[in-house]
């Protein structure tokens, strides 16, 4: 990881967060802007790289001048899977803000990265992460920041949820496990002859 983050440009005491999706009102990227110009007033190794685009990517960029944050956010409007999966490496916490997840496979692919994950309590993101993450209430930025910052200091806890992470993807959401549950579903259906 040091190695990794030197490469793009980041001290091994930097704390990078990581948003991945696509930048619309549903995935709420607005609301982590504000909570890293918070957080970043009490941790100034704190970095946010954003890798999507879409309707608020103006807004986005925007807000992330008003607020002065030009050297703590860097936006990636397009990045190969090769790219993300680096950023996947690099990252000390994904954070998904959104309104109302549908699944979050971006939850997953950190999950599966070994990065903790903080998200919002609304759609189906509480179900994705159960134990292996943090939740805040959605759209309070404040709290979000504390969350981050809280991590930011807490590598225990951060180890502790990159293993939960990892083990919750392996055990609940492998294709092994995918295809002996569609087998079992097929088998109880075929034996009750409907």
């Amino acid at each position: 990881k040091t190695r990794i983050k030197s490469k793009i440009g980041y001290k091994e005491r930097d704390f990078v967060t990581l948003f991945v999706g696509k930048l619309h009102p549903c995935k709420d990227p607005l609301t982590l802007i504000r909570s890293i110009s918070r957080a970043v007033e009490k941790n100034p190794n704190l970095f946010l790289i954003i890798v999507g685009d879409g309707e608020l990517y103006e807004e986005v960029k925007k807000e992330v001048i008003t607020r002065n944050l030009l050297r703590w956010v860097k936006i990636l409007r397009q990045a190969t899977s090769k790219k993300v999966k680096t950023l996947y490496n690099v990252a000390d916490v994904f954070v998904l803000p959104s309104v109302g997840e549908a699944f979050g496979m971006t939850l997953l692919e950190a999950m599966a990265s070994g990065v903790p994950v903080i998200a919002s309590d609304s759609g189906a993101s509480p179900e994705v992460i159960g134990n292996a993450g943090i939740l805040f209430d959605q759209g309070k930025y404040t709290e979000l920041a504390e969350k981050i910052l809280s991590l930011s200091y807490n590598k225990e806890l951060s180890r502790k949820l990159s293993e939960a992470g990892r083990k919750r993807v392996k055990e609940t959401f492998s294709w092994e496990d995918k295809i002996k549950q569609y087998l079992r579903l097929y088998k109880n259906t075929m034996a009750r002859g409907i």
